[in-house]
């Protein structure tokens, strides 16, 4: 590796640039650049964002470490996704078989039905 060329990125925009910590995680939101402060849980799956704005986005895994939902917290609403995942099947990756939507404790609905078989067969 000593004899890899390196290359400074002091010249980039600050949103092209990737600012990680020790364990390789984000530090700097890719969409804003400004620092943000990222949460992960203890399985270094990332958990929160807090946006400059105030918006936050959280995200909840199953105990098999399947991402189950994805929420985004506004001023104005709160908005939920929902995942079906079927983690086992031919293609041996987890896939989402169901998109759920539910927005500000509604009851959630149905968003987006996926067949799955060594590759994606259809999306209603």
């Amino acid at each position: 590796m000593g004899d890899r060329p390196t290359r400074s990125v002091a010249d980039l925009p600050l949103a092209s640039q990737t600012f990680l910590h020790a364990n390789g995680n984000t530090l700097v939101s890719p969409s804003s650049g400004v620092p943000v402060p990222d949460r992960y849980d203890p399985e270094n799956r990332w958990v929160e964002r807090t946006n400059p704005d105030g918006s936050r986005v959280e995200t909840v895994y199953a105990g098999d470490g399947m991402r189950v939902s994805k929420t985004v917290i506004t001023a104005t609403n709160t908005v939920t996704t929902y995942y079906l995942v079927d983690g086992i099947n031919p293609t041996g990756y987890a896939q989402v078989l169901e998109d759920l939507i539910s927005q500000d404790s509604s009851t959630p609905t149905l968003q987006a039905v996926c067949t799955c078989d060594h590759d994606l067969l259809s999306q209603d």
